[in-house]
């Protein structure tokens, strides 16, 4: 009966700490995809997306507004196929992209 307490009482102290953020994501460490352009030359597909990325989109005071606007970078990859084209593109970028707020596909 002991040792069924003992167990007991060591699971109730541990499960807590088990737990935590398993899905946690930094938006300053992801790259937000707005805009996505799909192109098709000389037998290749070509992907050019404009992201944006948060990190310095925070209200800080004494700075002007300029210096504390988002970063947009373009990126572009080819490929045979579309999926070979799109893979290319998100093994090439450095941070983790979120494709849940495009807001144009120009074809």
């Amino acid at each position: 009966m002991k040792r069924e307490k003992c167990r007991l009482l060591l699971l109730l102290f541990v499960m807590p700490s088990l737990t935590g953020c398993w899905d946690h994501k930094v938006l300053q460490d992801m790259s937000f995809v707005s805009a996505v352009c799909i192109d098709y030359l000389d037998n290749q597909f070509v992907i050019y997306t404009q992201m944006v990325d948060f990190a310095s989109v925070g209200k800080v005071q004494g700075v002007s507004s300029e210096e504390a606007s988002s970063n947009i970078w373009v990126g572009k990859a080819t490929g045979p196929t579309f999926w070979s084209a799109w893979n290319n593109l998100y093994n090439s970028t450095q941070q983790k992209v979120h494709i849940g707020q495009v807001s144009a596909v120009v074809l």
